[in-house]
């Protein structure tokens, strides 16, 4: 199981003291510890300490995965963590879209382009650009300029024309 260097120090002042051959959380018998007996005797009350009544710890392995998988972690990765017969599968499950996920996408298809020719193409957007982007073109194609543009779609002849059209 993956460890963030963010919890070490929390976790270590649980798990060190204890001998190595014994459970990290062990239920107050000493077994596993399982999730009825977790939740009835402190996870129900924590979540609702924290204002989040009715969170489950599987809603907790759902935000672990989905913010793995945004992190930018391998799938096959997560997949290995969850346990899950294949990457489709975790995938299909824990990789829900973030708000930020399809400009996350234009802006690494803006480097990708700027790496190969020079130039971004932020000139098609719809929002204005982020604090710290390249100044868009100051040539732009004057069909462009009198085409109106929708998200980033490129402006292909057929587009343009059909564009055009309107």
């Amino acid at each position: 199981m993956p460890l963030p260097r963010f919890l070490v120090d929390d976790l270590a002042r649980t798990v060190v003291p204890r001998p190595a051959n014994e459970l990290a959380f062990p239920s107050p018998q000493g077994a596993v510890l399982r999730n009825r007996n977790a939740r009835s005797a402190w996870f129900d009350a924590a979540a609702r300490a924290i204002g989040e009544p009715g969170l489950t710890p599987h809603e907790l392995r759902h935000t672990a995965a989905s913010l793995a998988i945004k992190a930018g972690a391998n799938v096959k990765a997560v997949q290995r963590m969850l346990g899950h017969a294949s990457a489709a599968m975790t995938l299909d499950r824990y990789a829900d879209p973030f708000d930020d996920d399809l400009d996350d996408v234009a802006d690494r298809l803006d480097t990708l382009r700027a790496a190969s020719r020079g130039q971004v193409a932020d000139f098609l957007r719809t929002e204005a650009p982020s604090e710290g982007s390249p100044d868009p073109p100051t040539e732009v194609n004057p069909q462009v300029k009198r085409v109106e543009t929708r998200g980033i779609e490129p402006l292909t002849p057929a587009l343009q024309r059909r564009c055009s059209a309107n």
